[in-house]
């Protein structure tokens, strides 16, 4: 799957005073793409 993947997904979020692991942010925005990705899908 790494050779040829469907799908690519990168969250980048920039906002200024925020500390610089914005993991818990970005998760949740990576769980709702995946999630229309799937709906789609179906």
């Amino acid at each position: 799957p790494t050779d040829n993947p469907k799908y690519s997904i990168i969250v980048s979020i920039n906002k200024a005073g925020l500390p610089a692991s914005g993991g818990l942010m970005t998760g949740d925005v990576f769980k709702k793409i995946i999630d229309n990705i799937i709906s789609y899908k179906e």
